[in-house]
């Protein structure tokens, strides 16, 4: 919950433009020859829980204001491809109002000029391009980048061909007797199995 003032969201936007221009600008790009470009397939988690949200933004010498509240937001991406998708993305934001408000100290009683009230629920299923093809690869990322501490096998699917510890990439006679260099305890076990947490998504 907070105040802010138009001055900080002009400066909160421009901030947030500066870091998606950090990003990679796949589209405007000058093309790179084809095996010059590393692809990691990677796996990504994110899950966002905020119990409450209540912005009052008050414009600069203006009477008027704007209230935004909402619920509990939840917010859930997991892009570990599964037999069916690439990546599942999910956000609930209940609750949500919208209300201009006349905060003159003239009128008294602030008083409403406009309000809107919804709740919005969404979820996004995607399946990228090749899609059989990118998802033998992140598994064998996923087993290849944790072939020396085993913490997470969990992450492969049971239907990945190519997951014996010797057909890696980076697999060699004297990795069987090696043990790692920095010991990692274990990661902790998944609440739910893999395939019920991706079909709740």
């Amino acid at each position: 919950m907070g105040e802010c003032t138009a001055e900080f969201f002009h400066t909160t936007v421009s901030a947030l433009r500066a870091f998606v221009f950090a990003f990679e600008d796949i589209e405007n790009a000058l093309p790179v020859p084809l095996g010059h470009v590393a692809v990691i397939h990677d796996v990504t988690f994110v899950r966002l829980n905020v119990k409450a949200m209540r912005i009052w933004l008050h414009l600069d010498d203006g009477p008027l204001a704007f209230r935004i509240t909402s619920g509990e937001l939840a917010f859930v991406l997991n892009d570990l491809a599964s037999e069916k998708h690439s990546e599942r993305m999910s956000l609930s934001l209940p609750d949500l109002t919208m209300a201009c408000v006349d905060v003159r100290q003239d009128a008294g009683e602030a008083e409403t000029r406009g309000y809107l009230e919804t709740s919005l629920k969404m979820t996004i299923f995607g399946r990228k391009k090749e899609f059989s093809k990118n998802r033998s690869s992140q598994m064998m990322h996923v087993r290849d980048s944790d072939y020396r501490t085993g913490r997470a096998n969990f992450l492969l699917s049971d239907d990945f061909e190519d997951a014996g510890s010797r057909g890696s990439s980076l697999y060699n006679e004297d990795m069987d007797q090696t043990e790692p260099t920095l010991p990692l305890p274990g990661l902790p076990t998944p609440i739910h199995g893999m395939c019920s947490v991706a079909n709740s998504l």
